[in-house]
């Protein structure tokens, strides 16, 4: 695996932990991808979905190009069950320039953006930032607010989503979906040069590896409250306590913590 490979599969931790959380709440957390290409944002797109937990749902793009624009809401929403929403069904709808959407169009996907328990995972994509879509693109308001108060973390501009290109297509066919959908590639030559070298001891040594920075990022959020990591990584704090003694976890003081 190469180091591109390795750098741009960890650039989806972040993203993807989100989604994977949110994807065991059944919430279907909508993007926004910009800049790049429109091909660049459709991959990016498809490696979101197939490194989810949806990844054996139905990915569909809804190519407003390919259509006269008079029947986008047929396209969208219509009831002859081949729809793009009906197809995307508990899976994932990419609109490929949302700045091309009829003001109805807008208004329906606006409801399903903002819904508490969306039947599918929309992701939004324009060639222009969402600065500019705000101040010049002729947005309905629903839309607009969603975009205007969409957490920067979940858009996506144009250097993660060519960092993309790096990841392989998938890891659906192996079964692995999620968070260790993203592990899987970033171990893969960890774990063969190990096995190759017949050390004992791979299991311990690897939960180790992967444990140590998951306790200090928990405590850095805590700002170092031991009762609190521990409740949030499911722990007692004599479990936690022990752990970081044979972590070697050490203190800003200079002592364990």
């Amino acid at each position: 695996m190469t180091k591109k490979s390795s750098a741009s599969s960890e650039q989806f931790l972040a993203l993807e932990s989100d989604l994977t959380h949110n994807d065991a709440l059944s919430v279907l957390q909508p993007l926004f991808l910009y800049g790049a290409s429109c091909e660049e944002r459709l991959t990016f797109a498809q490696r979101v979905h197939n490194y989810s937990t949806k990844a054996h749902k139905p990915f569909v793009i809804a190519q407003l190009t390919t259509i006269p624009r008079i029947l986008q809401e047929e396209a969208f929403f219509g009831n002859n069950g081949q729809s793009w929403i009906n197809q995307a069904q508990g899976g994932t709808l990419v609109v490929s320039e949302i700045d091309g959407l009829l003001p109805t169009v807008q208004q329906e996907l606006a409801k399903i953006l903002t819904s508490k328990s969306p039947s599918v995972r929309l992701i939004m994509a324009s060639c222009h930032d969402r600065s500019l879509l705000l101040k010049h693109s002729a947005l309905q308001s629903e839309l607009h607010f969603w975009l205007e108060t969409l957490e920067m973390r979940y858009c996506v501009g144009s250097e993660r989503i060519k960092a993309a290109r790096y990841l392989p297509a998938g890891l659906q066919d192996s079964g692995l979906t999620g968070f260790s959908a993203i592990l899987e590639p970033i171990m893969r030559d960890y774990v063969e040069t190990w096995l190759k070298a017949e050390i004992s001891g791979l299991h311990a040594h690897l939960v180790a590896e992967i444990e140590r920075p998951l306790i200090m990022m928990t405590l850095n959020h805590t700002r170092g409250n031991q009762l609190k990591a521990a409740a949030l990584l499911g722990l007692n704090r004599n479990t936690l306590r022990k752990k970081m003694q044979d972590l070697n976890i050490m203190s800003g003081r200079g002592e364990k913590r």
